[in-house]
């Protein structure tokens, strides 16, 4: 019973996946490895398929009810998860604020419809043919399996935790940079502005290296940003939740940072 219910797992977790890829590929025109593991799955959906699946079978004929229970339930699904992963990583993967009727831009109303209609795919048509199909698997192939994947995501999502907490302090490391060459260059030109272009040819040296410094520094983002570039297109709109800096736009500073 525990590795069916296991293996159901395992394959909405991979078709929440492929319905991830789609949509956003649909959207923004080009494909994009959705989800916070590496490998294909997605087990949000996973876990949102389960719920609705155990929860709602002793109304699986009433189609409304099973929409609204399972647009409520994946969308606390949602929020649950935004918010524990906000607290381990202090990151704010996903933002809806943007949307209209949001709670916390954790969850939003077209997620949840989209939630309800998926729910209601999956009870009438889905579920019957994947049920039939894991049926079908000899119970010492599906028993095997089951250890495989259960090892294969408890891999996957220690590395995942740990490219994240990874990313989280890159990005922390380089904002403060970024700050203190601001501030630096403020003050400067504070005491300055009066008399920038007389005392132009006598730029502090020490400045120069302060600055040179920390552009230094900055540079060699751009040699550490490759393993997390399937994170950043992933998640477009993750955000520092100890500055409330979204890292997308920190790259662009980044950028602008290495012009002066």
């Amino acid at each position: 019973m525990i590795e069916t219910i296991f293996a159901y797992f395992v394959v909405y977790s991979f078709l929440g996946w492929v319905c991830e890829c789609v949509y956003c590929a649909v959207l923004d025109r080009h494909f994009v490895n959705r989800g916070f593991l590496n490998g294909p799955f997605c087990p949000i959906y996973g876990c949102g398929a389960l719920a609705v699946l155990i929860l709602l079978a002793p109304v699986s004929n009433h189609l409304v009810f099973i929409f609204l229970s399972g647009a409520i339930c994946a969308s606390i699904i949602e929020y649950i998860t935004s918010y524990f992963l906000e607290k381990l990583l202090n990151l704010k993967l996903w933002d809806y604020s943007h949307h209209k009727l949001n709670v916390n831009g954790r969850v939003c109303l077209k997620n949840s419809t989209l939630f309800g209609i998926l729910s209601v795919l999956l009870v009438t048509f889905i579920h019957p043919g994947i049920s039939q199909l894991i049926g079908d698997i000899p119970e010492k192939w599906l028993h095997n399996l089951t250890i495989c994947f259960f090892i294969y995501f408890i891999i996957d999502t220690l590395t995942s935790i740990h490219m994240f907490i990874r990313l989280k302090t890159k990005f922390e490391e380089i904002y403060t940079l970024l700050e203190e060459k601001r501030a630096l260059l403020e003050s400067y030109r504070e005491n300055l502005q009066h008399e920038w272009d007389e005392k132009r040819a006598g730029y502090s040296e020490e400045l120069k290296a302060r600055i040179e410094r920390i552009k230094k520094e900055i540079s060699k983002f751009h040699h550490y940003k490759f393993p997390y570039n399937r994170i950043l297109k992933a998640f477009p709109r993750i955000k520092s939740s100890k500055n409330q800096l979204r890292l997308h736009t920190l790259i662009e500073r980044i950028k602008e940072s290495n012009k002066n």
